[in-house]
């Protein structure tokens, strides 16, 4: 028996591509600095591959990635997967075993920018929203690493991930 429960988030506010828009005009702006003004090209133009460099990243991150969440339960035990698309680039970012969830806990945009994970667990933000408004927070803990994986997701996703871990 194989069964499936599946989510894919895009980016819900417009603030990642206004930033995009802005690092991109800001790189141009540079970009003919160094053109008009000679004596300032070497800064002109370090400055603008930085800025490039920038926009290529809050690209990648945030305007284009869409992120997929999966519980998927196969005839062994449930595991729950966490994928990004760019363009046709799919990339598996976290395979957990759904047992080995210890809490699953919604954290508002506050919560979410105050959160700092404890000393020795490692945090993955795998959320596309710039400054989303609600997220959830997975920890899992095993012998090979503790983590602590903040995901956006539905409230019924959410309450059918902690219903299958117990926690």
């Amino acid at each position: 028996m194989y069964n499936e429960i599946s989510m894919t988030v895009r980016s819900q506010t417009k603030a990642s591509r206004y930033l995009l828009i802005g690092l991109i005009g800001t790189a141009l702006m540079l970009i003919g600095i160094a053109l008009v003004f000679i004596e300032y090209s070497h800064y002109a133009w370090v400055l603008a591959l930085c800025f490039i460099m920038m926009s290529i990243y809050v690209y990648n991150r945030y305007v284009g990635s869409e992120y997929t969440y999966m519980i998927s339960v196969d005839s062994g035990s449930p595991t729950f997967t966490v994928n990004m698309r760019v363009g046709k680039t799919i990339k598996t970012l976290a395979r957990i075993d759904v047992y080995s969830i210890n809490e699953v806990r919604c954290l508002s945009g506050r919560d979410l920018r105050r959160f700092k994970s404890k000393r020795g667990v490692t945090k993955y933000p795998y959320y596309p929203t710039f400054n989303p408004d609600r997220a959830y927070l997975i920890s899992t803990r095993s012998t090979d690493e503790s983590a602590d994986l903040i995901i956006e997701v539905s409230d019924a996703f959410a309450k059918e991930l902690k219903r299958m871990s117990g926690c």
